[in-house]
């Protein structure tokens, strides 16, 4: 255990994470079947390369993301943990934070661009009222990029973890005044 390391920020942040990866990836899920409304919805659908499968390829993108967002709220939980030792705890703290800055960089912009694209689609040839949802989970990969930010400030190298004071004696005699350092004691 760190002394001063904020282990309920981490697990807090880690388990907003995995719940947002959740409701995104059930989303995604629901956009690998929006071809089958939009065949059902229009008794047919186009034959060319830019229509073909185009539903599938939109939310193949905000699979991938939401599963690397399930990571990182599964190793923002972990890091949280009080029961790891230091060094586990410094290493998990430094791959989440890594992870937090790659999701804020381009996994949750990739996410929310996705997700529009597919709200979009199915506005413009599909079921009407199924935009919303999609709506919806770009929001929330607009939450997961503030979020992002928000674990990544958390597990900063700034963000301080310890403190550790020293204590030093003056002895004064006649006249010059010097310096001893602490007392070390040898553990056995």
């Amino acid at each position: 255990m760190i002394v001063g390391f904020n282990y309920l920020a981490m697990t807090i942040t880690g388990a907003m994470h995995l719940t947002l990866g959740i409701f995104c990836f059930i989303c995604s899920i629901i956009g690998f079947t929006t071809k089958k409304y939009y065949t059902n919805y229009y008794g047919f659908y186009y034959d060319s390369y830019l229509y073909d499968d185009l539903s599938v390829r939109i939310a193949a993108g905000s699979f991938t993301a939401s599963l690397w967002i399930i990571g990182v709220g599964i190793l923002g939980i972990l890091t949280g943990l009080k029961s790891n030792p230091e060094h586990r705890t410094n290493t998990l703290k430094l791959a989440y934070m890594v992870l937090a800055i790659l999701t804020a960089c381009s996994f949750a912009f990739a996410g929310m661009t996705c997700f529009t694209f597919h709200s979009l689609w199915i506005l413009y040839y599909g079921v009407y009222g199924l935009y919303v949802l999609f709506a919806f989970a770009a929001f929330a990969m607009g939450v997961e990029f503030i979020l992002a930010i928000v674990s990544s400030s958390i597990c900063c190298c700034c963000s301080g973890t310890r403190v550790v004071q020293t204590t030093s004696n003056v002895d004064m005699q006649s006249g010059q005044a010097f310096t001893t350092p602490p007392a070390y004691i040898p553990q056995a």
